[in-house]
Protein backbone atom coordinates (compact mmCIF):
# COMPACT_ATOMS: atom_id res chain seq x y z
CA UNK A 1 0.00 0.00 0.00
CA UNK A 2 1.05 3.78 -0.71
CA UNK A 3 2.05 5.82 1.63
CA UNK A 4 -0.45 8.53 -0.13
CA UNK A 5 -3.16 6.13 0.41
CA UNK A 6 -2.30 4.79 4.13
CA UNK A 7 -2.57 8.64 5.06
CA UNK A 8 -5.53 9.15 2.92
CA UNK A 9 -7.62 5.86 5.30
CA UNK A 10 -6.61 7.01 8.06
CA UNK A 11 -7.47 10.70 7.98
CA UNK A 12 -10.89 9.04 6.90
CA UNK A 13 -10.77 7.06 10.29
CA UNK A 14 -9.74 9.74 11.89
CA UNK A 15 -13.16 11.29 10.88
CA UNK A 16 -15.56 8.69 12.03
CA UNK A 17 -14.18 8.35 15.61
CA UNK A 18 -14.37 12.02 15.87
CA UNK A 19 -18.35 11.42 14.73
CA UNK A 20 -18.03 8.67 16.96
CA UNK A 21 -16.82 10.75 19.79
CA UNK A 22 -18.52 13.74 19.25
CA UNK A 23 -22.15 11.73 19.46
CA UNK A 24 -21.20 10.46 22.65
CA UNK A 25 -20.25 6.61 21.77
CA UNK A 26 -16.51 6.31 22.42
CA UNK A 27 -14.57 7.40 25.10
CA UNK A 28 -10.90 5.66 26.31
CA UNK A 29 -12.36 3.49 28.05
CA UNK A 30 -15.09 2.48 25.95
CA UNK A 31 -14.08 2.30 22.30
CA UNK A 32 -14.72 -0.66 21.15
CA UNK A 33 -17.56 0.84 18.38
CA UNK A 34 -14.61 3.03 16.79
CA UNK A 35 -12.02 -0.30 17.04
CA UNK A 36 -14.43 -2.19 14.86
CA UNK A 37 -15.76 0.63 12.89
CA UNK A 38 -12.27 1.17 11.72
CA UNK A 39 -10.70 -2.18 11.47
CA UNK A 40 -13.73 -3.61 8.88
CA UNK A 41 -14.38 0.00 7.03
CA UNK A 42 -10.82 1.91 6.47
CA UNK A 43 -7.64 0.04 8.66
CA UNK A 44 -8.29 -3.71 8.14
CA UNK A 45 -4.81 -4.07 6.65
CA UNK A 46 -3.46 -3.36 10.19
CA UNK A 47 -2.80 -5.76 12.59
CA UNK A 48 -5.18 -5.57 15.73
CA UNK A 49 -2.42 -4.07 17.95
CA UNK A 50 -1.92 -1.08 15.34
CA UNK A 51 -5.60 -0.19 14.87
CA UNK A 52 -5.78 -0.23 18.88
CA UNK A 53 -2.94 1.90 18.95
CA UNK A 54 -4.16 4.55 16.66
CA UNK A 55 -7.99 4.22 18.02
CA UNK A 56 -6.53 5.56 21.62
CA UNK A 57 -4.38 8.09 19.78
CA UNK A 58 -6.85 9.41 18.46
CA UNK A 59 -9.38 9.50 20.98
CA UNK A 60 -6.88 10.66 23.53
CA UNK A 61 -6.47 13.26 21.54
CA UNK A 62 -9.86 14.44 21.44
CA UNK A 63 -10.29 14.26 24.93
CA UNK A 64 -7.39 16.19 25.92
CA UNK A 65 -6.47 18.26 22.85
CA UNK A 66 -3.58 20.00 22.73
CA UNK A 67 -3.54 24.20 23.36
CA UNK A 68 -0.62 25.59 20.57
CA UNK A 69 0.36 28.98 22.51
CA UNK A 70 -0.06 31.57 20.32
CA UNK A 71 2.42 34.43 19.66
Amino acid sequence: MTDEKQVRLEARARIDIKNFYDRGQVSSKDYAAAFRHVKFVWLGHLTDAQIDEFVRKEIRELEHPVINPTG
